[in-house]
């Protein structure tokens, strides 16, 4: 007869090999590398971006785990709280807080984590110190590169490598089947016969692949539209940008919203060329926006004939200037922002006319400290093909003084685009607040612009 308590203790020992093995095996950590190439290999399509992506999340949460190991005992009675550590590490510096309220909660903490340390006679592994100890010198050599100028510019020539490689990578092969569609939806909604399709090379366009297509009209005369193809791999690399952005200017920037579908990003920028349009920004004429595959979309507008970004030219004239800065006016009047401006999305139009493009970023009801960020981008961006003392002259005329002073915060290198960053001359931002400071505070501001719906007298 086979006694119960017997085949409960062999069943227990059996789970106990069990879980040993799989604890040896690292059991967790296979189903996660299993999710992981699941991921990686249902976008087979671009495997390198996914597979990168899969790799460094992989990457993480294994220090993630060995960081618990180390933490637990030595400076957490238990995981769980181990993890609330981490949690609260990571609160600090990612909530926009004040400095005394950030490193009030750090004194505590380290308080804590001392107090356990003690408790315990525990003086913590060689490697946790090895691997803080490493990336504080890896943190103090940036904060000191950072502030030598042949190390800024050293910075700037392999940023700017980096930024022209991943705008390689940005753009999608137009496949049969995508083409075939959108000749089709062209054809449909456009009356468009489709007759030349081209990829474009624009420069600083991360986020897209921008396509020239030549037609003909039902009546036989050629038409020619600009076409922005947005896949899932520009939604995702926008949104990784936008998250970085804030971590890094969190206190100072005001970032844009962070869209969590492919769809809600390609229908915002559509809305924005519309509302931008209607309160006379020159920018392209959008014509529509096409589903073409459930990952990829197609935003037509106007192709801007005999344009060229601001960053391939040299200096251009005090009009042009002029117009640039009209143009900021009208979408303070609004609300509006453009939220990314950089040299790359300012077009010179023959007969140096003014033109904004790539609205992805724009916002209304934008609000001042977004605004300010949009006039010291123009500023930078202006001044590196125009003489500074000439851009702050029409600025100051356009907007007047105290709007540009309200700019000055927003005039330092780490706090520009991060296009702008990568190729404006270092003494330019201090160069501009030198002269926005000589300027004073005129007594009358220039006149207005007229708000889109004014208030009827009471």
């Amino acid at each position: 007869m086979i006694h119960m308590p017997s085949i409960v203790l062999d069943l227990r020992a059996l789970a106990a090999q069990i879980a040993q093995v799989l604890a040896a095996i690292g059991f967790f950590w296979l189903l996660g590398w299993l999710l992981l190439a699941l991921f990686a290999w249902e976008r087979r399509r671009r495997f390198i971006e996914p597979a990168l992506l899969a790799g460094l999340t992989w990457l993480a949460l294994l220090a993630l785990g060995e960081l618990l190991l180390a933490l637990t005992p030595c400076l957490a009675p238990n995981a769980a709280l181990a993890l609330g550590l981490l949690g609260v590490v990571v609160l600090c510096f990612a909530l926009p807080l004040r400095a005394w309220q950030r490193y009030s909660v750090l004194f505590l903490t380290a308080f804590a984590m001392a107090t356990q340390a003690y408790a315990q006679g525990c003086a913590g592994p060689a490697a946790l110190w090895i691997g803080l100890g490493s990336a504080a010198g890896a943190a103090l050599a940036l904060w000191l590169l950072g502030r030598w100028p042949a190390g800024l510019r050293l910075w700037q020539r392999f940023a700017i490598n980096i930024d022209n490689r991943t705008t390689r990578l940005a753009r999608t092969p137009v496949r049969a089947d995508i083409q075939a569609t959108l000749e089709a939806q062209l054809c449909r909604h456009l009356r468009l016969a489709v007759a030349h399709l081209q990829p474009l090379s624009a420069d600083g366009a991360h986020t897209s692949t921008p396509l020239v297509v030549d037609g003909l009209t039902p009546a036989g005369e050629p038409q020619r539209f600009f076409v922005k193809i947005i896949t899932q791999s520009n939604w995702q690399a926008a949104l990784i940008h936008g998250i970085t952005r804030w971590l890094q200017h969190r206190d100072q920037l005001k970032i844009g919203p962070l869209w969590l579908t492919l769809r809600s990003l390609a229908e915002h920028e559509h809305y924005m060329g519309l509302l931008f349009r209607d309160i006379g920004v020159p920018t392209p004429r959008v014509q529509g926006l096409y589903r073409l595959d459930p990952e990829v979309y197609a935003l037509v507008s106007d192709f801007l004939e005999g344009a060229r970004p601001l960053r391939s030219l040299g200096e251009v004239q005090a009009p042009f200037v002029t117009d640039g800065f009209l143009a900021l006016r009208r979408m303070r009047a609004a609300d509006y922002a453009h939220a990314d401006i950089k040299a790359s999305n300012i077009m010179v139009l023959p007969g140096e006319r003014f033109a904004f493009v790539d609205l992805a970023a724009a916002m209304n009801n934008a609000g001042p400290r977004r605004q300010e960020q949009d006039l010291s981008d123009l500023l930078v961006a202006l001044a590196m093909h125009h003489p500074p003392e000439s851009v702050v002259a029409i600025a100051r005329s356009v907007l007047g003084q105290k709007v540009l002073r309200r700019a000055v915060p927003y005039l330092h290198r780490s706090t520009l685009n991060v296009e702008t960053q990568k190729i404006v001359p270092l003494d330019l931002p201090r160069t501009l607040r030198r002269l926005i400071a000589l300027g004073g505070e005129p007594e009358e501001a220039p006149e207005a612009e007229e708000p889109i719906c004014p208030i009827p007298p009471s």
